[in-house]
């Protein structure tokens, strides 16, 4: 179907059984969007195999617990990704010899330089699994987080040294869902406001009941702000962030970036 279609730019797969595996060869998509289905007995997806797609520039998943294998065999202007899940453990991402896990980059052999736009939800602040997908995508510029509980402290200061000096963090943009200013929550925000030296945007999706200038200013504090390693940077608190992604037609795809305050 996909190869009688010569001028297909938007794809979306929902809800589909009866078939285990999809190979994807089209000149001409721009956007993929893969939800998981499956009907009692009935064959459902498992495989799902971009074999080339030069035009491609935005993959989307649809549900937090995907049992189904994606590749990437070539895809040079994939620019956008997510929202990868770390409820997912079923779910498997192959760039290459590079395979993400749920969001555990469990091998790491080659790097992914066009991908810039990510997406991912995560039951905990995790520096160590972020720090690990920048570098799986080392020219991120957009980051979408998620969050669902807030546990740990996320230490970084000597865990990170050596790595800061080495790694040149392109991060423009940051979104960080459920900011409530626990203790890992300021340290994973503190380690990018101190060390990303091109960011110009923290937002940071708070509560209505600490909408209010008391806490703003307590965070300007423990967020040391006056440090920040870009003086364009800005810190930006909002309560207008929506739940979620939602597509439900593939309309919906046409957007360039679904993330932009919808995440």
């Amino acid at each position: 179907m996909i190869s009688r279609c010569p001028i297909l730019e938007y794809f979306l797969l929902n809800y589909s059984f009866g078939f285990r595996c999809v190979r994807i060869s089209s000149r001409s998509l721009i956007n993929i969007c893969i939800g998981a289905s499956r009907l009692g007995n009935e064959p459902h997806l498992r495989e799902f195999i971009i074999v080339d797609a030069p035009c491609l520039e935005r993959l989307f998943f649809l549900q937090q617990h995907m049992t189904v294998n994606v590749s990437v065999i070539a895809a040079p202007k994939l620019e956008t990704l997510g929202c990868l899940c770390d409820e997912s453990d079923p779910f498997r991402l192959v760039f290459g010899t590079t395979i993400i896990k749920g969001l555990h980059v469990v091998s790491l052999k080659t790097v992914v330089h066009n991908v810039k736009i990510l997406a991912v939800k995560s039951w905990h602040t995790n520096l160590d699994m972020v720090i690990d997908l920048m570098k799986c995508f080392p020219c991120l510029e957009k980051l979408y987080i998620k969050l669902y509980i807030s546990g740990g402290t996320n230490p970084w200061r000597r865990k990170y040294s050596q790595f800061i000096q080495c790694f040149d963090i392109h991060l423009k943009t940051i979104v960080l869902q459920h900011y409530r200013g626990t203790k890992a929550q300021v340290n994973f925000a503190s380690f990018f406001l101190l060390n990303a030296r091109k960011l110009e945007l923290m937002t940071l999706g708070i509560e209505r009941r600490t909408n209010n200038e008391a806490f703003f200013a307590e965070q300007y504090q423990v967020l040391q702000m006056d440090k920040r390693a870009s003086r364009k940077a800005r810190l930006h608190f909002t309560t207008d962030i929506c739940p979620d992604v939602k597509i439900n037609h593939v309309r919906d795809l046409a957007s360039t970036n679904p993330f932009e305050y919808r995440f």
